[in-house]
């Protein structure tokens, strides 16, 4: 930065301002960015955040990324990250709870200002792991108490879609999917058509 600020004639202070959208002169501002370009001067993401307390970053930790409901989700984080100027450290677990816990820990040391949780379940562990995590998190799909949460009804959900299927299928009605301890939305709908349309109704998980 010194450099920079002799080569433009300006001070130290001139080309912090400049640099972090601070007041300057139309002319001042135009002298540094050609300071910068020709000593091509690149800011330190470290020294930003010693100095500011901020990285910039947010850590994602998904449980699969070729999943259709995932990457859409992760493509909205990054959007909104986008817009705010912040960008996203994409953490995949291949639906590991072991993982999103080893994630965590990683991300809180890395440092980030914040992790998003996509979590497959939620265990004591990862309980304790939330409570006790230094930097903000939110979670997705999943409610945790005390945390903040952005989740969907899986149960009324799986209702409406039990009821829907029961109303308009004649024959028998199947589900071939996910292994259980992740397919909750469907393990609630094959609960709701049992009682309404039994027995047409038979489901195979995956293991």
């Amino acid at each position: 930065m010194k450099d920079v600020a002799e080569l433009a004639g300006v001070s130290s202070a001139a080309v912090s301002r400049y640099l972090n959208g601070g007041y300057i002169s139309a002319d001042k501002a135009e002298r540094i960015k050609q300071a910068i370009e020709l000593t091509g001067y690149v800011r330190s993401s470290q020294a930003r955040a010693l100095r500011t307390g901020s990285t910039k970053l947010i850590g994602v930790i998904v449980p699969k990324i070729n999943s259709e409901s995932v990457s859409r989700i992760t493509a909205g984080i990054g959007q909104v990250l986008g817009r705010r100027g912040y960008q996203m450290l994409l953490a995949n677990t291949d639906n590991a709870p072991d993982r999103e816990l080893e994630y965590l820990d990683l991300f809180q040391n890395h440092p980030v200002d914040g992790i998003v949780l996509v979590a497959t379940m939620i265990t004591d562990e990862h309980r304790r792991a939330i409570e006790s995590c230094r930097v903000p998190i939110v979670l997705i799909g999943q409610h945790v108490e005390g945390a903040a949460c952005v989740y969907h009804d899986d149960y009324e959900a799986a209702f409406e879609l039990g009821r829907a299927l029961a109303g308009r299928v004649d024959g028998k009605i199947a589900y071939i999917g996910v292994p259980k301890k992740t397919a909750r939305l469907v393990m609630n709908a094959v609960a709701v058509l049992r009682p309404v349309c039994a027995p047409r109704v038979t489901h195979s998980m995956l293991p």
